[in-house]
């Protein structure tokens, strides 16, 4: 732990509290690798004090992160989004560390009708609502090759290539062509969309 990161924990309580804030003393935790990045979160318990009160412990987590990545949270803290506060130290740099109040991702709806269901609902609604049409230079658009992006021509390819082995073209060969069906359909549904401005986040397994 560097003076750096003590001062951005510090900035980050001072943006929850909005008062001034000393880190008196941080704890390191325990690491996780966050698999879709391949990058390490870090989990630190912060012990601080606010003016002349008691002493204060939050949990708060730092994590390398793509510009992209950053960019991303930047810009939903300005939006004032419904997610965790966040602090991003670095907009310039290709990687660069964040710093945001642990949020549990244990936290579930059990049903549709669950008041914690509906808020992710309502938040997730807010976001593509606040951002249709609106798109940030640094942003790539997703009109041009979005089917490859999103890597769904490739996941096509695979099949087809592991059909030409005849232990799994026996067993899976006559879902091809119902596959290839889906996979088209779902290919127009993303392109009409994507022409209308929506942001999508999908995952195109064949399994």
């Amino acid at each position: 732990m560097d003076s750096h990161d003590k001062i951005c924990f510090q900035n980050l309580l001072e943006e929850i509290y909005g008062e001034s804030v000393c880190v008196q003393h941080m704890e390191q935790q325990f690491d996780k690798e966050q698999i879709a990045s391949d990058c390490k979160v870090r989990y630190y318990k912060v012990h601080f004090t606010r003016g002349m009160k008691h002493l204060d412990t939050k949990q708060i987590i730092s994590k390398e992160a793509s510009l992209h990545e950053n960019r991303a949270l930047a810009l939903l803290c300005e939006q004032k989004q419904a997610i965790s506060p966040t602090l991003t130290s670095n907009l310039l740099s290709e990687k660069s560390h964040f710093y945001q109040q642990y949020a549990d991702p244990e936290i579930k709806g059990q049903d549709p009708f669950d008041p914690i269901t509906k808020a992710y609902a309502h938040t997730l609604a807010r976001i593509y609502y606040i951002n249709l049409g609106q798109h940030p230079e640094w942003l790539r658009s997703a009109t041009e090759n979005f089917e490859d992006r999103l890597w769904l021509r490739a996941s096509c390819k695979e099949w087809h290539r592991n059909l030409t082995i005849s232990k799994f073209a026996l067993e899976y060969g006559c879902y091809t062509d119902r596959l290839d069906d889906l996979l088209s359909r779902l290919i127009a549904f993303l392109h009409e969309r994507t022409i209308a401005g929506y942001i999508i986040n999908t995952n195109s397994y064949r399994s």
